[in-house]
Order: C-alpha cells, then structure tokens, then sequence
C-alpha cells in the first residue's frame, strides 16, 4: 500500500502534537509502518473471524488449514485455541510449551 503525501503529513502533525519532532523520512517510515501493521491486524481478524464461522459448522474443533502447517498440526476447538499433537496428552501442553 503507497500512502499519499498528504496521509504521511496528517501522521507528521500527530506525531508533532504531541511535542517530537520528526524528518519527513522519519514520518513517511512510521506512517508505512502503521498503515502495514493495520493491514497485518485486518487481516488475522479476517482469519480469526472464519475460524469462528468454521467451528460454528465444527463444534468439536477441527484442523486448522493453511501454509507452514506439519504433521500434528494445530487443531481448533470450543473458543478458544488448543495445540495438540497425536498421541500425546493435554498436560504436555502446546507444541512442547507449557
């Protein structure tokens, strides 16, 4: 996403209100980087929303798709998110986390 000159400038004045001053290569960098960060966020709410459409059809939970997945992947249950890998119990907690 290129952010206009004018929505790098609007982030320049805020930044400015509230007492730093900034180089224009400082605003357009922070101004990117929020844009991108909202992007990032809209997006995993996006993901995070079919996943609870999903276990509306799948109350019991179901294998979560998607890219970088390996065997014993993540599975999605209730409301709330449980990693568990086959044929190891609950209490060794979340891919070797605890």
């Amino acid at each position: 996403m290129q952010l206009s000159n004018e929505r790098i400038q609007e982030f320049k004045d805020i930044i400015e209100e509230k007492g730093k001053k900034v180089s224009w290569e400082e605003a357009t960098e922070g101004a990117n980087n929020l844009a991108r960060f909202a992007e990032l966020l809209y997006d995993q709410a996006h993901i995070e929303y079919q996943r609870e459409e999903k276990l509306k059809k799948y109350p019991k939970g179901f294998h979560i798709d998607g890219e970088g997945y390996m065997e014993g992947t993540p599975f999605l249950r209730h409301q709330f998110y449980e990693c568990v890998r086959p044929l190891v119990s609950f209490s060794e907690g979340c891919w070797g986390h605890s």
